[in-house]
C-alpha cells in the first residue's frame, strides 16, 4: 500500500478542481497538472521525518496514479482522440521525470533524506 497516495490526492484535489472544472482540459492545462502537483510534492517531502529512495518511488507512484485517475479520463480540447492517446503518456512521463530529478536534487543537497540536518 502506498502511504503517499491518500495524502497526495487530498492535497492535490483543491488545485486540480480549478483545472478540470469544465470537464475538459486544454493542452496547456495538461501540463498544469505538474504545476499543481509540484507544491504538493514539496509539502509532503517537508512533512516527512525521513525521505529515501523508497519514499521517492511511493511519491512518484502517487503522482502517476493520480494523473491516470484525474487527468487521463478528461478530453483535451481541440485535440483528436488519436493524438490525445499519444500526448497523455508523454506528458505523464515528462512530469514524472522532472519531479524525480527535482527530488534527487533535494536529496543530493541534503535538504531531504537521511542527510537532512536536524
Amino acid at each position: 500500500m502506498n502511504p503517499y497516495l491518500d495524502p497526495f490526492e487530498q492535497k492535490l484535489l483543491p488545485g486540480l478542481q480549478a483545472i478540470t472544472a469544465d470537464g475538459k482540459i486544454s493542452f496547456s492545462e495538461l501540463f498544469s497538472f505538474a504545476q499543481v502537483a509540484g507544491p504538493v510534492v514539496n509539502q509532503l517531502i517537508a512533512e516527512a521525518s525521513t525521505f529515501d529512495a523508497a519514499d521517492k518511488a511511493y511519491l512518484l507512484d502517487a503522482v502517476a496514479v493520480s494523473y491516470d485517475k484525474y487527468i487521463v479520463p478528461i478530453d483535451i480540447k481541440f485535440v483528436p482522440d488519436w493524438l490525445e492517446n499519444r500526448l497523455e503518456p508523454l506528458a505523464k512521463s515528462w512530469m514524472l521525470t522532472e519531479l524525480g530529478q527535482y527530488i534527487d536534487r533535494l536529496i543530493s543537497a541534503g535538504v531531504v533524506g537521511s542527510a537532512r540536518p536536524a
